[in-house]
């Protein structure tokens, strides 16, 4: 299960380590990123860093992180009912439009900002920004 990290514009990568299949996807994240946040302030001190990654990376230890070294971040967050109610009106809104149109345009979806989420193990509320895709599906991120 490797854990691979890449600078966002170039695609350089910044780090990559094997571990076993058998760990949690989040496994080591916060070390690893502290290790390369701490050498690229070294550098460059005053460069903005944000961090992405999708939903196994996406722990309280990691926001935690994050928000003590004023980093931003967006990363993926699993739905679940809370947010899928939070959200319903944005999605029945949308499959309103593809029924009318009779189609689903590719160009066409809604996000949802859901301004104070806390979840289970968060030391406090959190954005989490809800995008409804034209599969009709949730994607939902931290911000």
């Amino acid at each position: 299960l490797p854990l691979l990290a890449f600078e966002g514009h170039s695609g350089f990568p910044l780090a990559a380590w094997r571990r076993p299949g058998t760990v949690h996807a989040a496994c080591g994240v916060v070390e690893v990123v502290q290790a390369i946040v701490t050498r690229l302030r070294q550098v460059w001190p005053d460069l903005v860093i944000r961090v992405r990654g999708d939903t196994g990376l996406a722990v309280p230890r990691l926001y935690d992180y994050c928000e003590d070294e004023h980093l931003g971040y967006a990363l993926g967050f699993a739905g679940n009912a809370p947010l899928h109610r939070a959200t319903a009106t944005a999605l029945a809104d949308l499959q309103l439009y593809y029924t009318f149109y009779g189609r689903r345009d590719p160009h066409v979806q809604r996000f949802e900002n859901v301004p104070d989420y806390q979840a289970d193990g968060w030391r406090q509320p959190r954005r989490v920004v809800v995008g409804v895709p034209p599969s009709g599906g949730l994607r939902l991120s931290t911000a």
